[in-house]
């Protein structure tokens, strides 16, 4: 919002306009948005066992991306940290945006744009690109986790209804179930690739555990590794 409000300073009553509804930061994003499952590019890094594994005791999925974003048609994208970076790829987005939409729109009115539909295509489409920004861009105090997102940009009508589903977890979070598939189809359903294990007081039988339980679900071809944090400092 606030680079909207930056470049809106000096834009034409047309780009004013533009600008506005391809805001993001309003309270239709109480009701809309995408979805986002988010996972961290180190298989073995302390803070996540902590904050995700019931302090160690859990496990580190590795996936194959080609087949994350196969099926569902979401889209992957790094989490990016630096807060110049950031600004730079929303103005540039604004930028190209209102360069193009000036091109086409010389001489006409709000009005007419609005009967042609070009006025709400164009908004549409900077505020998907700045809804894709809100997704992928994070406080560099988070730096170490780097992070990528699988991001579900198809909650937009009601025909997604049927998919949605809520997690009772005291706030009945909404969710979208994806389905991932591996490559042949005599293979198992998950794409997995790896399974780290958390810091553990018996090792040994964590990974015996493991191997027994990735056997009996098909899961012949997966690596195995256990986590080179200890259990105690």
């Amino acid at each position: 919002a606030e680079q909207l409000l930056k470049t809106a300073a000096d834009a034409s009553n047309l780009e004013k306009e533009l600008l506005r509804r391809s805001d993001i930061s309003g309270p239709t994003l109480t009701v809309r948005g995408d979805f986002v499952t988010c996972f961290c590019v180190d298989g073995d890094l302390l803070s996540q066992w902590r904050s995700y594994a019931a302090s160690g005791s859990g496990y580190a999925i590795g996936f194959n991306t080609q087949a994350l974003v196969g099926h569902n048609h979401p889209i992957l994208r790094r989490v990016i940290y630096d807060k110049d970076a950031q600004e730079r790829l929303i103005q540039s987005a604004i930028e190209k945006t209102s360069t193009l939409f000036r091109k086409v729109t010389t001489g006409r009115s709000i009005k007419d744009l609005d009967e042609d539909k070009t006025l709400p295509a164009f908004a549409a489409f900077l505020a998907s690109r700045l809804r894709e920004f809100a997704s992928t861009f994070k406080h560099r105090g988070f730096r170490e986790e780097s992070e990528w997102r699988l991001i579900f940009r198809g909650f937009r009508s009601r025909e997604y209804m049927p998919f949605l589903r809520f997690r009772e977890d005291g706030l009945s979070t909404p969710y979208i179930p994806l389905s991932l598939r591996n490559a042949g189809p005599s293979l198992p359903l998950l794409p997995i690739l790896e399974v780290c294990y958390g810091p553990s007081i018996h090792p040994g039988l964590a990974k015996k555990s493991l191997l027994l339980l990735l056997e009996k679900s098909g899961y012949d071809h997966v690596e195995i590794r256990g986590s080179a944090t200890p259990l105690r400092a």
